[in-house]
């Protein structure tokens, strides 16, 4: 990878909106972001009955921001849209399995805003965007193109779950708190390595996700619920990078260009529907 002096920051320095994608597509992707911005509203802000809380203004505002940054077509504008959408599926999730009932039912809301955005999204503006950047092979390009989505997106859900830590509500577990602001800090390194083309951010990465799985899954406290969760959150982030790792380890760019395709074609949306299927139910089920 370094025997290319280019990278993902080389991107056109002037902002401008989708070229190559139909008005209908335009419309569907703008229609499916203000949505996630709606539900985002009413889980999180005093709109859907919410107590006001600061650090839960923060989903919100980013997913206003994701919904203008779906619509330019820069590299980091487009990974950081959907990092925003995948974070806030997880917030949403989070609040399913560990709220109250009631807002077990605002975070099937936001589930499914951010699936219905994510399912949206999919490849548009993302190909155009590409293109328009360095040129990098094939068989990188997937895999990098989600290890950063990803990088972005727990840098987000563990800032989040940070904010919430300083509030109050997670006063007991003292541990938590730094491990989150650590983390944040470090997948924030990981993705600007990253989009510069360097495997030390892939290294960065996965090494923090071990690390968190290993000190939340040994939880024996309160903490344990939401432990398992970042636990999970990290185990899924080293599942996507194990393509990368094997295309280095046996320089076999053909085994890492088919496990992406396949990552590209089907794991994502079954992921995503999933979620929102889990998210609806579990609602159902607890408001029973």
């Amino acid at each position: 990878m370094r025997d290319n002096p280019r990278s993902f920051s080389a991107v056109p320095r002037t902002l401008f909106a989708l070229r190559e994608v139909s008005a209908f597509r335009k419309f569907t992707l703008i229609s499916s972001a203000a949505l996630a911005v709606t539900c985002g509203l009413f889980a999180l802000t005093p709109l859907g009955g919410e107590s006001y809380e600061w650090f839960l203004m923060g989903p919100p505002v980013a997913l206003l921001a994701a919904c203008v940054a779906a619509c330019i077509v820069t590299l980091p504008a487009q990974l950081f849209a959907r990092a925003v959408e995948w974070s806030n599926l997880g917030v949403g999730l989070m609040m399913c399995f560990l709220g109250s009932t009631r807002e077990t039912g605002r975070g099937a809301c936001l589930v499914v805003g951010c699936g219905v955005a994510l399912l949206a999204m999919g490849r548009v503006g993302l190909r155009e965007a590409s293109r328009l950047g360095p040129a990098v092979p094939p068989a990188l390009k997937g895999s990098l193109l989600l290890l950063m989505v990803l990088a972005l997106a727990d840098a987000q859900t563990f800032a989040f779950l940070g904010a919430v830590g300083f509030s109050g509500s997670l006063a007991r577990m003292d541990p938590f708190v730094p491990s989150m602001i650590a983390a944040t800090g470090l997948f924030t390194i990981g993705f600007v390595l990253l989009l510069r083309l360097s495997l030390l951010g892939l290294v960065v990465n996965v090494t923090t996700c071990v690390i968190l799985m290993v000190v939340m899954l040994t939880r024996t406290d309160d903490g344990k619920p939401l432990g398992l969760i970042v636990g999970a959150v990290a185990g899924v982030h080293v599942l996507a990078a194990i393509p990368t790792f094997v295309m280095v380890a046996f320089k076999n760019r053909r085994i890492s260009s088919r496990l992406t395709a396949r990552g590209r074609a089907v794991v994502t949306p079954v992921v995503v529907v999933s979620s929102m299927l889990v998210a609806v139910i579990t609602w159902i089920v607890r408001s029973q």
